[in-house]
């Protein structure tokens, strides 16, 4: 922790000391009511606004004691810091006008625990995660307590446990020392040197609140609201998960190494800079969440001891203040530069440190949210040497800390450094409703990639800092792009049609209103309709408009277009017909294939238009005779390279954007989906997006190169045929649709439907966990994935298997990439 600025550290800490008048802290009188210090009453607020919060406001420690432990002089040392040391004998109450305020129990001497057990195999671990479980009541002041675990006389884990309320790192620092001071003392058979306290944490507080009230002070809160007014409220880095929207303590952490020879180099950057070595980290912190994404205006945080009087350095308790850092970074600076801008920053902030933090969020009121904490979300402290070098030493004892989990945050991300021999040990500190734990492990990584480049190339600009090694970018560019897979590259999607039909002419190829469609029956209704092209002199490369609703008839159609060598353009017959024509034309497409009931509806002067079934669903081109080509001259007709289809998504103009697939793309697209999906005969496969489209590719072409079943529902935004089938159907198959129509179908259905998909595949629009939460929950073996990729890239090019953990939130990744 910050101890202010340390004259060892910072040469400017002498002429900071010049500016801070502070006025002497008196006793307190004997009957005097004590108000609770800011620092106090925040966490008072948050305790009473949510009583699970206590979890992430406790200060644990754990060691080994293994020797001739004196249990009784352990006790008297104990003993004797309660009495010496107010604070930790202090309830916390409410005035009469609802006020808190803090009052001393003088006879509130509590003692060790003690737990003896014979088995020294048994699990230490739930003892010490049981006891540090344990709630204090701040209002009866149980506020910190002690626990001896004894295996026999020479072995021993002492532990103890503090609310924040009444303690704080430098604390645990000075009771330790004063435990064995008075340990030896009773061993030694002294009488007690211990001087009495000039002053208590009372005392503190009476003044801290005198002080801060003080018009010499108002220029520091004016300081504070120039420097953050207009400051980003939250801190915008990619998350895991949705935000909860009450702000979270769950967290954990995730420790790493920063080696001595970068330390060495940091320690000089940061001398060459008249700097610290806390800048030089900060400014790292600085460049790695702008790199993330968090902007060029950034608000960290860090903690100062907050002892700026003599009087209190040896007092337990609150001191601690947080301060807020605001910087901004432009990505052009070097990392030199940004030191300096980082330096006169911290040295501002840091003296208007004496202005507690909670008076600074009030001066600075700024947007409140129950969901994150005002002005700071992420921060960074390097520990001084009081508290790091804080040791347990007693006579013919041996002594080994015991590390114990923390799985609580007072911040979103917090880095934790401290010195060793062996270089520069970090901690980050992460919320676990916010990041999964792969996530904070590679912002170590990430951190420790920015922090050596920096040490060693300082002139660098910031946006040429790496964020990742050498192996991570070599898995990147390489590994995620070594996708080539072997597959029959020659077959078009007829070709692997006619197997299925020469395989399997029995089959269902298409179940729908109409009836079964087998795949011998649309073999023929796919011939017809490519002979009646190819008599209208339409051949390879020609584009064939087709608007139909989903039926056998379109899934022939299609089909047929592709017979005859041409590429289909698939248009929703909702269409308007201006946007129609203007698809035709840009398109070069000279004929249109469509139904008696949707062309009635089109201009009649208009001769390109044709109508291949009547009202009554019955094929106008039943009659029509085959060419004199074969099976064999069809298939001849069709080459990979020749376009398979053109589909029009919504241009960046206005105008709608022709987009050209050819056979090559389609068939590397189906054997990447046949394999990944698993496809299989018994597959049922619902159409329930429009023709226009690209989901339907999938839904259309997968089930039928793979001797499948597709189920024609789609009817545009009513989704009645979809609802009835999946109420009514048990079909295990696969389920193509977008996350509105997941979500819609998820809320209109009744949680106990018949129809489980062995998947559901979503595209076209961000998905969210909660959405694949509410189907997995229909059918625990059931698969999601999120499959992303333009309309260029053949349907899917990405994709993400989601999972259905609860604890999942927010968007789900689009993945890596598929084959090819």
């Amino acid at each position: 922790m910050n101890k202010n600025i340390t004259s060892e550290e910072n040469p400017f800490s002498a002429l900071l000391e010049k500016e801070r008048e502070h006025k002497t802290i008196k006793p307190r009188g004997e009957d005097v009511k004590i108000p609770l210090s800011y620092q106090q009453e925040r966490l008072w607020f948050i305790a009473q606004l949510d009583p699970d919060s206590e979890r992430a406001y406790k200060l644990n420690y754990s060691i080994r004691l293994d020797g001739d432990l004196d249990v009784a002089a352990l006790q008297y040392s104990w003993s004797s810091i309660i009495k010496k040391h107010d604070i930790l004998r202090t309830r916390f109450l409410i005035n009469e006008e609802n006020v808190p305020y803090q009052y001393v129990d003088k006879s509130n001497y509590n003692k060790i625990e003690i737990i003896n057990i014979k088995d020294e195999g048994i699990d230490c671990s739930k003892i010490i995660e049981s006891f540090f479980d344990r709630k204090f009541n701040l209002e009866e002041g149980i506020v910190i307590r002690a626990l001896l675990v004894t295996f026999s006389s020479s072995k021993n884990i002492f532990l103890f446990s503090g609310h924040h309320i009444v303690l704080d790192g430098w604390s645990i620092g000075i009771l330790v020392n004063e435990l064995c001071e008075k340990y030896n003392e009773f061993l030694n058979n002294k009488t007690s040197t211990t001087v009495p306290l000039s002053i208590q944490y009372g005392d503190y507080a009476i003044w801290q609140r005198e002080i801060i009230s003080n018009e010499s002070l108002e220029s520091g809160k004016h300081w504070w609201r120039s420097q953050l007014i207009g400051a980003p409220s939250i801190i915008n880095v990619p998350t895991d998960y949705r935000r909860p929207k009450t702000m979270s303590y769950e967290g954990s952490s995730v420790a790493f190494e920063i080696p001595t020879e970068i330390l060495l180099q940091l320690r000089g950057l940061a001398k060459n800079q008249t700097a610290t070595l806390f800048m030089v980290l900060n400014a790292a912190f600085v460049t790695l969440l702008n790199k993330i994404g968090a902007g060029s205006d950034i608000v960290t945080g860090t903690a100062v001891a907050g002892r700026t009087n003599v009087e209190i350095e040896p007092l337990i308790g609150f001191f601690v203040n947080t301060v807020a850092l605001r910087q901004k970074i432009d990505p052009r600076w070097t990392f030199n530069r940004l030191i300096e801008e980082t330096k006169e920053i911290v040295l501002e902030s840091f003296s208007h440190s004496d202005i507690p933090f909670e008076v600074v969020v009030d001066a600075v009121s700024p947007d409140r949210s129950l969901s994150h904490a005002p002005i700071i979300q992420a921060s960074l402290v390097l520990q001084n040497a009081h508290e790091s070098s804080t040791s347990f030493t007693l006579p013919n004892i041996s002594t080994s800390l015991i590390e114990t989990s923390n799985k609580t945050v007072k911040f979103e991300l917090g880095f934790e450094f401290y010195e060793t021999s062996e270089g520069l040990v970090g901690r980050l500190h992460y919320s676990t409703r916010l990041f999964e734990r792969e996530t904070a492990e590679r912002l170590c990584r990430m951190y420790s990639n920015v922090i050596t480049h920096a040490a060693r190339k300082p002139n660098t600009r910031i946006y040429d800092l790496e964020l990742i090694d050498i192996c991570e970018r070599k898995i990147i560019t390489e590994g995620f792009n070594e996708t080539k897979i072997d597959y029959p590259h020659h077959k078009t999607v007829v070709d692997l049609f006619n197997f299925q039909v020469s395989r399997n002419p029995e089959s269902t190829a298409i179940l729908s209103d109409e009836g079964i469609i087998t795949f011998g029956e649309l073999n023929k209704r796919s011939n017809q309709i490519a002979h009646y092209l190819i008599r209208k002199g339409r051949g390879s490369e020609d584009v064939v408009g087709v608007c139909l609703n989903s039926g056998y008839l379109m899934v022939a159609t299609l089909l047929g277009v592709l017979k005859a060598g041409c590429a289909y353009l698939p248009i929703d017959p909702s269409t308007p017909f201006s946007r129609l024509q203007y698809m035709m034309e840009d398109s070069d497409a000279n004929i249109l294939l469509t139904a008696e009931d949707i062309r009635i509806n089109y201009p009649k002067n208009f001769d390109y238009i044709y109508a291949i079934d009547d009202y009554k669903n019955k094929l106008l081109i039943d009659n029509e005779q085959n060419t004199d080509l074969t099976e064999e001259e069809l298939l001849s007709r069709i080459t990979i390279t020749n376009l398979s289809y053109i589909i029009y998504t919504s241009g960046s103009t206005g105008q709608p954007k022709g987009v050209a697939v050819d056979h090559s793309g389609l068939n590397a697209y189906l054997a990447w989906a046949s394999h990944h999906y698993q496809m299989k005969q018994a597959d049922y496969v619902p159409i329930t997006t429009s023709i226009s489209f690209d989901a339907t590719v999938t839904s259309i072409w997968l089930p039928l190169v793979n001797g499948a079943c597709c189920v024609p529902l789609y009817s545009g935004s009513d989704l009645s045929s979809t609802i009835n089938y999946i109420t009514k159907n048990n079909d295990k198959g696969i389920l193509k649709t977008t996350p509105t129509q997941m979500r819609a179908l998820s809320e209109l259905c009744s949680i106990d439907i018949s129809y489980k998909p062995r998947k559901i595949i979503v595209g076209g629009e961000e998905l969210l966990f909660e959405d694949v939460q509410k189907w997995t929950d229909l059918a625990s073996d059931l698969q999601v994935v999120n499959e992303y990729g333009p309309t260029e890239t053949v349907v899917g090019c990405i994709v993400y298997e989601a999972c259905s953990s609860s604890a999942n939130q927010g968007a789900v990744p689009i993945g890596t990439p598929v084959w090819n």
